[in-house]
């Protein structure tokens, strides 16, 4: 008799507290206030939620007598609790008018993360409400296709930890400003700002991640003893990345103050940097990265600038362990960077740390084979060697497995996976 009023008893009415927090932390805004028709034990259950996330391409699509900033407001008058969370993805503009009052009725639960998507078209940006700006406890923000216009009286936000950005317009000096004002900053994302960046300098002592994609002269770090990982992407047109001039000292100041780096990924900009060499050839860094395991460059083995400064950041890595390369692209017949890297063969260079180099569009043009050539010469402990299957893939392992090598066990691999996707995935990154 016992084992019979189990189970008919009603099991989603009586499930554990955790398991129906735990159901609910799982659905969007709108399912998760529908469970309260399930029983007396759900009802207003989800009010209790401490993130909320709407949908609008989905869940807001209400009847026309129905006021949505109207529907919105009971949600946040009715929910218990504190909010830890907002999230709103797909605004328009006629939905996000009602921002300054959603964060009128926020301001009291001592917002941690926000989260603000606008979906307005390739040429629509939103604007945030001036009482954003007093989130000042807020842990995680991420906004995206929006204007930000810090007011001159604005502090920062002294207890933002990450910091995420897409397709946002800010002035260059503000966004350097709003990264110093954040004493406690520890991940910075940035992808496609809107305007088109000179300098960016980077002031954040607690910054452990920092990701930039998009156009910019040159981006300087000023005080990052504890960053760990860089990975930039400088895109766009070469005139619209090259035409302010790079002070060498500078360069090379930013460059030493990566003290803590252990994984550093460059695409685009050796090319941008390229002009601090002297007489198209860099000098040898004042400096060690003791700390750098992980390195991905992308070079074009026909610029000796770019080349002669790949080979100056593996120099100063004495611990380097995984080096990467893309090569770009190019269609010169002669280049100055092969005798260039015949004369690195008369240095006292090793890479004794190395274990692993993936190259991706590597040729048999001279400078590749040379570059090649030079890498497998000092590197001891070298076990493998990959690259991806090519259309000249015969002649290039011909050249591979007959090259002198000092590594007894270096294995010559053919993997397209590894090569490109793992290290120089910007989004695999984030």
């Amino acid at each position: 008799m016992k084992t019979k009023k189990c189970s008919a008893r009603d099991v989603i009415s009586y499930l554990p507290c955790d398991v129906k927090e735990n159901i609910l932390k799982r659905l969007i805004l709108r399912d998760a206030v529908r469970t309260s028709i399930l029983s007396r034990e759900w009802r207003y259950k989800w009010a209790t939620l401490p993130a909320l996330v709407l949908l609008f391409s989905s869940q807001l699509k209400l009847s026309d007598n129905q006021d949505f900033n109207a529907v919105i407001n009971q949600i946040l008058m009715i929910h218990q609790g504190p909010v830890k969370e907002f999230e709103v993805r797909y605004m328009d503009l006629e939905s996000s008018r009602y921002l300054p009052q959603w964060f009128d009725l926020l301001s009291k639960y001592h917002l941690q993360r926000l989260f603000l998507h606008w979906w307005l078209g390739p040429k629509g940006y939103g604007r945030l409400p001036s009482n954003f700006f007093s989130f000042s406890q807020l842990r995680y923000l991420y906004l995206s296709k929006c204007v930000l216009r810090p007011p001159s009286s604005f502090k920062g936000l002294s207890s933002l930890v990450s910091l995420e950005f897409e397709n946002v317009k800010i002035k260059t000096h503000k966004l350097s400003s709003l990264i110093s004002k954040s004493p406690f900053l520890e991940r910075v994302v940035i992808r496609n700002l809107c305007d088109k960046f000179k300098t960016l300098r980077i002031w954040a002592s607690k910054l452990k991640k920092f990701l930039f994609l998009g156009i910019a002269s040159s981006i300087y770090f000023v005080n990052v003893p504890l960053l760990e990982e860089v990975h930039i992407v400088l895109s766009g047109r070469s005139d619209e990345v090259l035409p302010y001039k790079v002070k060498q000292d500078n360069f090379m100041k930013s460059l030493a103050q990566l003290s803590s780096i252990t994984k550093l990924v460059l695409n685009g900009f050796l090319k941008v940097n390229s002009a601090v060499a002297i007489d198209g050839v860099w000098q040898n860094l004042t400096f060690d990265m003791n700390h750098l395991k992980i390195l991905g460059l992308e070079i074009s083995s026909f610029e000796l600038a770019e080349v002669s400064c790949a080979i100056c950041l593996i120099r100063s890595a004495p611990n380097l362990e995984s080096l990467n390369f893309i090569i770009s692209a190019h269609d010169q017949q002669i280049s100055t960077t092969t005798q260039f890297l015949v004369r690195q063969h008369e240095h006292s260079i090793s890479f004794n740390g190395l274990k692993k180099v993936s190259i991706w569009w590597l040729g048999c043009k001279e400078p590749d084979i040379e570059l090649v050539q030079l890498i497998f010469s000092f590197s001891p402990a070298l076990e493998k060697f990959i690259i991806p299957p090519s259309y000249e893939g015969s002649c290039l392992l011909d050249y591979l497995v007959s090259m002198p090598k000092a590594s007894p066990k270096v294995e010559i691999v053919l993997d397209y996976m590894d090569t490109e996707s793992k290290v120089f995935d910007f989004m695999s990154s984030v």
